[in-house]
C-alpha cells in the first residue's frame, strides 16, 4: 500500500528543515536551450495580471499544452503561480521574488514557470486549491504549487517569503530542495504525484445519492457548533465572512425556529457591520478581518464578497426589519454602483488592497488610512468624542 498523499508534502517539509541554513548550491538539472528562446512569455493581448508580470525577469510561460511539453522535454518541474490583480500577497511576492533577479536565475534554471490568473482561469485554480488542501498545504493566493510535466502536484504553498519569516524558508531555500528533491527521486515523486491526481479525479467524480433535509439539518448543527459565540463568524484570525456557511444556519432557523441558529447568524453580522470589514465611510465591505474580533480589515474589496453579503444581510433584514442592516445593505449597494461598475456597465471584480501612499509607494490600505489632522478637520467638534471612543492614539 502507498504513502497516504499528505506524507508527499511532508516529505520535502522535512528535508527544508533539515537543509535550513546548510547554503544549498542550485545547479541545472539539465543543460538544454528552451525550444523558443529564453525569455518571458507574457504580454501583449494577455489580460491586466499577467501584463503587470511582463517584465518579470522569471521566464513566465502562460498555462498550456506548450508549458507542459516544454518541462518533459527539459525533465524539469513546473513552478505553477496563481494570483490576481487586486491581491496584496501577489504583489508581495513579485516584487520580492519574482522581480528579484536572483531568484529568477534560480526559478529559470530549474523549473518551467507558468503563471495563471486565477479570474481568467478559475479552474485551474479551483482544480490546484482542492490539490494543495488534499496535501494538507496552505491553499489561497498567491497559490504557489510544484507540478511534474504532466501537471500533477506534489508539493506548494501560499505565500512564501524571500527572507525567513514565521517560522517559513526562504523562498529560494525551497526552490533549492523541491529542485534537489526532484532531480535525485524523478521517477518516484512521480509515481507517488499519480496519486494526487488520482484523489483528484476521485474528488472530481459525481457520486449518487440523496441529500435529505435530516442531512442538511445535520450540517447546521455542526455549523452552529463550529461558529464563534464571542463575536460571530467562524475560527480565528484571519477571520472570513464563510457566507455559505451563515446562510445555511439562517435558512435552517427559518425552517426549525432555533434561536440559536439566529444568534450565530445575527452576532456575525452584526461583528462584520459594526467592525472593520464595513468601509463605514465609502461603504462596502472589505474581503475578509486580520483579527478574531472583526476589528483590523484586508482592505481588499471583491464583488462576489460584496455581492454575497448583500444578500444575506437582506434575507435577515426582511425577517428581522433591523434598521443597521438596512443602512448597511444600501451604502455597500450604493459602493458598487458607484465604484465597482465600469462604463459599459458590467462590474469590476475586485479593488486592490494597495494603494500610494504620501510617499508614492504602493501600501495596503494606504487610500483608506486617516490621519489625525484629517479627522479633526471632517469632524470638526465631534473629533474628540470620536477619538475617544474608538480608542485612537497618536501616529
Amino acid at each position: 500500500m502507498r504513502t497516504p498523499i499528505k506524507v508527499f508534502a511532508a516529505y520535502i517539509l522535512v528535508a527544508l528543515v533539515s537543509t535550513a541554513g546548510s547554503g544549498i548550491a542550485i545547479s541545472p538539472s539539465i543543460n538544454l536551450a528552451w525550444a523558443d528562446g529564453p525569455r518571458n512569455h507574457l504580454g501583449g493581448d494577455d489580460g491586466p495580471y499577467l501584463r503587470l508580470h511582463a517584465t518579470d525577469p522569471v521566464h513566465w510561460r502562460r498555462w498550456g499544452d506548450a508549458a507542459l511539453a516544454e518541462a518533459e522535454r527539459l525533465n524539469r518541474p513546473i513552478l505553477l503561480s496563481i494570483g490576481y490583480t487586486a491581491c496584496h500577497w501577489c504583489h508581495v511576492m513579485q516584487k520580492e521574488s519574482f522581480a528579484d533577479p536572483a531568484t529568477a536565475a534560480v526559478i529559470n534554471e530549474n523549473f518551467v514557470p507558468v503563471l495563471v490568473d486565477r479570474e481568467e482561469r478559475p479552474d485551474i485554480d479551483s482544480l490546484y486549491q482542492t490539490a494543495a488542501a488534499l496535501l494538507g498545504l496552505p491553499t489561497g493566493w498567491p497559490l504557489t504549487m510544484f507540478l511534474t510535466p504532466d501537471g500533477d502536484p506534489f508539493f506548494g504553498g501560499a505565500y512564501f517569503p524571500k527572507e525567513a519569516m514565521g517560522g517559513m524558508q526562504p523562498f529560494t531555500t525551497v526552490l533549492a530542495r523541491v529542485a534537489k528533491v526532484y532531480r535525485e527521486d524523478t521517477v518516484a515523486l512521480r509515481a507517488d504525484a499519480g496519486q494526487v491526481r488520482a484523489a483528484l479525479q476521485q474528488a472530481y467524480e459525481p457520486r449518487p445519492g440523496e441529500v435529505t433535509m435530516a442531512h442538511v439539518d445535520a450540517m447546521a448543527r455542526m455549523l452552529r457548533a463550529e461558529a464563534d459565540p464571542l463575536s460571530g463568524g467562524f475560527g480565528t484570525a484571519p477571520k472570513f465572512p464563510h457566507l455559505a456557511s451563515l446562510e445555511s444556519l439562517w435558512r435552517a432557523y427559518l425552517r426549525n425556529d432555533d434561536a440559536a441558529d439566529l444568534e450565530a447568524v445575527t452576532l456575525s453580522l452584526a461583528g462584520m457591520v459594526r467592525g472593520g470589514m464595513a468601509d463605514h465611510v465609502g461603504g462596502g465591505f472589505y474581503r475578509y478581518a486580520v483579527d478574531p474580533l472583526w476589528h483590523i480589515p484586508h482592505y481588499e474589496k471583491m464583488l462576489d464578497g460584496n455581492a454575497g453579503l448583500i444578500r444575506l444581510m437582506t434575507e435577515v433584514w426582511r425577517e428581522t426589519r433591523n434598521g443597521e442592516l438596512e443602512r448597511k445593505i444600501r451604502q455597500a449597494v450604493r459602493f458598487l454602483l458607484s465604484e465597482l461598475r465600469l462604463p459599459g456597465g458590467a462590474f469590476a471584480s475586485s479593488l486592490d488592497a494597495d494603494s500610494i501612499n504620501p510617499a508614492g509607494e504602493e501600501e495596503e490600505g494606504a487610500y483608506y488610512t486617516w490621519t489625525p489632522e484629517r479627522l479633526n478637520k471632517a469632524l470638526g467638534r465631534e473629533a474628540d468624542l470620536f477619538t475617544r471612543f474608538y480608542a485612537i492614539g497618536p501616529t
